[in-house]
């Protein structure tokens, strides 16, 4: 594996001490992608021998740079070497991040020589929660990151509190992902965040801790659908469940929290989070005004009379609720409402396709109200062409028109319409 050393002229020049240098980097191909690291070492740009790779005299700790250079190649060698042997993809991230373990490893006690530190008993975890609570406490992570594996630590202490990762086998697939998640009302997409939440707290073990053994079957497993289910009710469905009494006190916030996302679009953090500074009179009318969980995007939009209506109940303050509960109720109501048609979808197992049937009603959830406004938003629109989709993407506050252009994909019963009519 060659190992490229370029300096990177164009960066900021610093004074004092480091003035005339600037950081080195190694760069290096594997498997056809470019991997770029730091090597924490800043060189005269003067000094610098291109074709040489390394530091002239002109520097004058060019020798010593020179030597942490080829040390810190073999160093990332040896983290190559080592993902490939533990069976883990050798990616920008894991590689850089086991890299790093090991220049702390030789550099930083090559440092404390000179002034020995307190021999201290230090722990290193060894079970499945001792390492997410490192991760926790090590890993820069965003808000959004923390509140996904919220979610997924709840429902995984609610399967088994005690599982470690001697457990994420074929079985634990089969049990957990294919078994208690089906029948936990979240959505399809949210299922496959749990592959993928669980698979990075198994990796971060793997780069961080060579104590601790992980079955290679369960860091195999790829996602389970292919495309995630994606539900929208028609308008007609959508007024079955507006115009259903419920019998209980507890169903009238779900379905109130629900209509609220048919008729706004906003997700369940925002509609379950409004207060009434989120409601702000303009013209005689009410406008929210709120910041997106998900990307933190500003969103601001008129509420037709029915939100209104329904949020005067709350006196615009919504009261606390889980995402879990409301949708275990939301089903009920949607159920009760008479949404029983037989809708399909496919899971993939191992990259083998999976067609499963159920009733409607058994996939409705908070997002689906998000779903069901905008493909009625399009419908409603369609003559505005791109002015719509762009209005959509802004009302429900995506980053990127490639996301909000989902919405405009035909259901397959319309598309398979279209095919048949075509060739006749």
């Amino acid at each position: 594996m060659d190992i490229n050393t370029y300096i990177i002229k164009g960066s900021e020049i610093k004074q004092g001490k480091n003035k005339g240098k600037a950081p080195l980097r190694f760069s290096f191909f594997y498997n056809g992608l470019r991997i770029n690291i730091g090597a924490d070492e800043r060189a005269l740009v003067k000094a610098w021998d291109i074709s040489g790779q390394k530091v002239s005299r002109k520097d004058p700790d060019g020798v010593e740079i020179n030597k942490r250079i080829l040390k810190k190649k073999g160093l990332l060698i040896e983290a190559v070497q080592e993902l490939e042997k533990k069976d883990v993809e050798p990616n920008q991230k894991n590689i850089k991040a086991l890299y790093q373990i090991r220049i702390d490893e030789v550099f930083k006690n090559l440092k404390s020589v000179a002034r020995p530190l307190k021999k201290e008993s230090i722990k290193l975890p060894t079970t499945f929660w001792e390492v997410v609570e490192h991760y926790r406490k090590n890993s820069k992570n965003s808000k959004e990151t923390i509140r996904k594996f919220k979610q997924v630590e709840k429902h995984l202490k609610e399967y088994n509190p005690k599982i470690d990762f001697k457990d994420f086998t074929e079985d634990f697939y089969n049990d957990y992902f294919l078994g208690y998640l089906v029948d936990v009302p979240i959505c399809d997409n949210t299922i496959d965040k749990h592959i993928a939440e669980i698979k990075k707290i198994c990796t971060y073990a793997i780069t961080r801790f060579n104590h601790i053994p992980i079955p290679k079957d369960f860091l195999d497993f790829k996602r389970m659908y292919q495309n995630p289910f994606r539900l929208s009710l028609s308008w007609e469905e959508v007024k079955k469940i507006e115009e259903f009494v419920p019998l209980h006190k507890e169903l009238v916030l779900a379905q109130d929290l629900f209509l609220i996302s048919c008729y706004t679009g906003l997700r369940w953090q925002n509609v379950s989070k409004i207060k009434d500074y989120n409601i702000v009179e303009v013209d005689g009318s009410y406008h929210f005004q709120g910041i997106t969980f998900k990307n933190s995007r500003s969103i601001q939009f008129v509420l037709s009379p029915k939100v209104v209506k329904i949020l005067n109940r709350y006196k615009n303050n919504i009261p606390k609720s889980y995402n879990s509960d409301i949708n275990k109720d939301i089903q009920k109501i949607a159920r009760a409402a008479g949404l029983k048609d037989l809708v399909s979808f496919t899971k993939l197992y191992n990259g083998k396709p999976k067609v499963l049937t159920c009733e409607k009603w058994q996939k409705v959830t908070m997002h689906v109200g998000r779903h069901s406004f905008a493909r009625r938003f399009l419908e409603m629109n369609k003559a505005e062409g791109a002015l719509a989709l762009q209005s959509l993407k802004e009302l429900l506050g995506h980053s990127s028109a490639v996301i909000t252009e989902i919405y405009l994909k035909l259901g397959d019963d319309k598309k398979n319409k279209m095919l048949l009519s075509a060739i006749e």
